[in-house]
């Protein structure tokens, strides 16, 4: 080889290590990773595995489960169950526990206890591992007690339900679109300042009436024992609709804020009534490009199709692992996760939703019969889909981390 060549090369090769070395360093920097964590399913469809945890759980045992040929982490996200709640502070009335937002007023993201003092202040510690494996991390915004949701916040035209009452939607309104993007802001720098990849939205604890005060008398049960008042069915379907719309425009106005945020649903109450576009701005935009995923909310059941995101962006069912008498949860007993996940497969579905994963020691505690049988570990449980979606078993190789409280 030439003089010339050789030293050719040895620049090209110093040109690539330092290229390399910039670009590890500045996604350092930014908080990423450089792992890859995308499946590919055995018809060529991109397949998100996502596990919403119990935040008592250790995230980072999360880590541990990956397929046995590719090495690649089972799971591709975390959602922080009860990461963020949605509160109406108002600290000259109302009082909490913790006062690190007790300085303001109005709609605030809360954090209960141990969610602060393990995840706000511990992020490093216990969220970044992920990360850096390839796994994103989201926030799991949830209402606290007073029940107000994404659904019951922003552009609400009263008189459609409550005729009898002003149609509050100036700037200067608690509820109004002012405070939807204050809060949108808060969130997103909150989710900067943890190095989170987004949120994942459950509406299932919302209530309108924490927001607008009682309606007529006609009563409509709802979720935990909370109600919502409504003349007639036709008014209650016009509030549920303009309920997801302003999801939407929430999920609309967080993404103007962080640019690219990942924003999944949970398809349940004001969350299964978010439309596939709406006009905002002066533009039409689509749900498809606001939601990364969603999916059905209701373990043990089955729905086809997603109410606004094509199949390849949605989850026909959701899986609680761990929550039952023999360690797991099959999601739909009369039928068989592995039907299911053929089902799943020659569906052209992208995403699988997960629920309680518990430790090993404590599945172990709980469930001695059958959780030392290897078919019934959660590896074991797990290699059952995976087996049916990539064609490799699930194997577990990472620390068993003890619960956090």
């Amino acid at each position: 080889m030439k003089s010339i060549d050789k030293k050719l090369v040895c620049l090209s090769a110093f040109t690539l290590i330092i290229c390399f070395a910039v670009i590890t360093k500045y996604t350092k920097l930014l908080g990423g990773n450089m792992y890859d964590t995308s499946k590919i399913n055995k018809n060529g469809v991109k397949v998100i595995n996502e596990i919403w945890g119990e935040p008592e759980e250790d995230p980072r045992c999360v880590m541990g489960y990956q397929l046995k040929t590719s090495g690649k982490p089972f799971f591709d996200r975390y959602v922080i169950l009860y990461g963020g709640r949605i509160v109406n502070r108002n600290c000259a009335t109302n009082k909490f526990p913790d006062a690190q937002l007790c300085n303001k007023t109005g709609l605030h993201l809360h954090y209960d206890d141990n969610v602060y003092k393990y995840y706000a202040q511990q992020s490093e510690k216990y969220l970044q591992p992920l990360r850096k494996k390839g796994i994103k991390v989201l926030m799991g915004l949830v209402p606290k007690d007073s029940g107000v949701c994404i659904g019951v916040i922003g552009s609400w035209p009263m008189e459609d339900v409550w005729p009898w009452k002003q149609n509050n939607q100036d700037s200067e309104y608690p509820f109004g679109e002012k405070a939807v993007k204050a809060f949108a802001k808060e969130i997103a720098e909150e989710l900067k300042r943890l190095k989170l990849d987004g949120v994942g939205y459950d509406e299932e604890y919302g209530n309108i009436k924490s927001v607008y005060g009682p309606g007529p008398s006609a009563v409509y049960p709802e979720y935990f024992g909370q109600y919502e008042y409504y003349t007639d069915a036709k008014q209650k379907k016009a509030a549920w609709k303009r309920g997801g719309e302003n999801v939407f425009r929430f999920a609309y106005q967080l993404n103007k804020e962080m640019p690219g945020v990942i924003q999944d649903m949970y398809e349940i109450h004001y969350g299964e009534y978010v439309p596939k576009e709406l006009e905002i701005d002066n533009q039409t935009v689509k749900a498809s490009d606001l939601f990364d995923i969603s999916f059905e909310p209701y373990y043990g059941s089955w729905q086809a199709n997603s109410n606004f995101l094509p199949r390849k962006k949605y989850g026909p069912i959701s899986i609680d692992i761990g929550s039952t008498s023999d360690g797991v949860k099959p999601a739909n007993t009369n039928y068989g996760i592995v039907q299911n996940m053929n089902d799943h497969l020659a569906g052209g579905y992208g995403v699988n939703m997960f629920y309680c994963l518990r430790s090993r020691d404590e599945m172990q505690s709980r469930f001695p019969k059958f959780f030392n049988r290897d078919e019934w570990k959660a590896e074991g449980y797990l290699t059952r889909i995976s087996n049916v979606l990539f064609g490799e078993e699930t194997i577990y190789n990472g620390i068993d981390y003890p619960r956090l409280w």
